[in-house]
């Protein structure tokens, strides 16, 4: 039983016409110069590019992450087919540093995160804890020092301690008094401080922290979605054609590992892959397009009252009509099974830019035998090349007697009984049926042929 079944799926993948030959394409986002990312990888058909409409992230390390995505078509697939994962890409700190210092023109915003402008010995005031005697500080230009607590007060909020100080703190009122209002269990403390100056501050630029950094970055401080002002400068440097980020893969969350050479389509190969198969296409429709010129010539002869087997009676005329067309589709057959074979023979040998042989490298104590076993490309040879002999077109001649067209009437004369006449057209799906019926009749004698050595097993 199972041997019957695989006979008749092989039957039918031959004499079923093959379905249109879809060019494969790498999706323009790839190609877009403001998404496109590690663009070298493109040469062996490996395509990054960030994904649009979306934003960046920052961690508490300074570490940058931008969602992206990664195609290639696989030549694993049968048929080869576009891939498609999500990743995600990040420029670690130490990176986003780096590449900002080499251009700080191209980066002033990251620039201005990564570096503040202060006087090391007068740090900015801050007005959320509480102060002690002898404290440097700056307040824009200037310097400062704490010399004491003029008194400090308990408030039930933040805004009660403003209110009741009459003072913000970070602001130096009469030259020598400052606030601080901090919090101090559920309550708020209010502490009033003198302070003296100590003049003009000497600014120098410094470093940020990580957590500094990611604060600047972050729309609402500490980490997580980088301010918008800032995206442009963080796409730009993803894009630096000098630097290739670190690539994870969303499924796994393990770093991307992309696929080996050989199981990916190069960009020539992939035109060699779409040329040829559009080649075969138009082969194969001007094939079709003569076979159903001949069906329709062989039935205006035989609606003519004409023999297509013995080429007797009818209209001569259409007769040679039909000889001509029948002639001109076996000859657009071999064309188009010429054109597969040799397409077939030469990815075979390995002289076509687009051969290849899935993943197997060829490692045996044999030599490389991914070429000399490759089943498919013989089998598709063999199918081709059963297609030409005559045991195949046998069911096509036989069949292409039967009318389609609205001569498909035949009139007899019933002696006394009258003049009768029968319509064909409306048994069409009748015929349909008996067609298959008969193909895969066909089919299964010549497998037998082929397969059991003339079919005496």
């Amino acid at each position: 039983m199972r041997k019957t079944v695989l006979t008749i799926i092989l039957i039918l993948s031959m004499a079923l016409p093959a379905k249109a030959f879809l060019p494969l394409a790498i999706p323009p986002a790839y190609f877009a110069a403001s998404l496109a990312l590690h663009v070298a990888a493109a040469a062996v058909g490996i395509y990054y590019a960030m994904k649009q409409g979306s934003s960046s992230s920052v961690d508490t390390s300074g570490n940058i992450t931008r969602p992206s995505q990664v195609t290639y078509i696989d030549l694993t697939l049968n048929p080869p087919a576009v891939v498609e994962k999500s990743i995600t890409a990040k420029i670690p700190y130490s990176d986003v540093k780096n590449i900002s210092d080499k251009h700080p023109s191209d980066y002033p915003n990251i620039q201005n995160s990564l570096y503040s402008t202060t006087d090391p010995n007068y740090p900015p005031y801050d007005g959320s804890k509480a102060q002690t005697a002898g404290t440097k500080f700056s307040v824009g230009n200037t310097g400062y020092h704490i010399i004491g607590s003029q008194g400090k007060w308990t408030f039930s909020s933040y805004a009660a301690a403003l209110s009741g100080l009459g003072q913000t703190p970070g602001v130096v009122y009469g030259g020598n008094t400052i606030v601080a209002i901090y919090q101090s269990g559920s309550a708020y403390v209010g502490e009033r401080y003198v302070c003296q100056s100590d003049g003009a501050t000497t600014p120098v630029k410094m470093t940020n922290t990580p957590p500094a950094f990611a604060g600047k970055m972050a729309s609402s401080g500490g980490s997580g979605a980088v301010n918008p002002a800032y995206q442009a400068e963080i796409d730009k440097m993803m894009q630096d054609p000098n630097y290739v980020p670190t690539f994870t893969d969303d499924t796994t969350g393990l770093p991307y590992a992309p696929p080996p050479s050989s199981s990916v389509m190069t960009p020539s190969q992939l035109q060699t892959y779409n040329a040829n198969g559009q080649a075969q296409q138009s082969a194969q429709d001007a094939a079709t397009s003569s076979g159903n010129a001949a069906t329709n010539a062989g039935n205006a002869y035989t609606n003519s009252g004409g023999n297509l087997a013995t080429g007797q009676g009818g209209d001569p005329a259409l007769y040679q009509k039909y000889l001509d067309a029948l002639a001109a589709q076996k000859a657009a057959q071999a064309a188009a099974d010429k054109l597969a074979a040799d397409q077939a023979a030469q990815q075979e040998s390995g002289t076509d830019d687009s051969s290849y042989t899935g993943t197997f490298d060829g490692s045996t104590p044999y030599g490389d035998q991914s070429k000399d076993f490759n089943f498919g490309t013989r089998f598709q040879t063999f199918v081709n090349q059963m297609k030409g002999t005559a045991i195949f077109s046998l069911p096509n001649q036989f069949l292409a007697g039967i009318p389609s067209s609205s001569t498909s009437s035949m009139s007899f004369s019933g002696g006394r009984f009258g003049q009768f006449s029968y319509d064909f057209a409306q048994f069409n799906g009748v015929f349909v049926v008996l067609k298959a019926i008969v193909l895969v009749l066909f089919g299964w004698v010549s497998i037998r042929i082929v397969l059991l050595k003339g079919g005496s097993q």
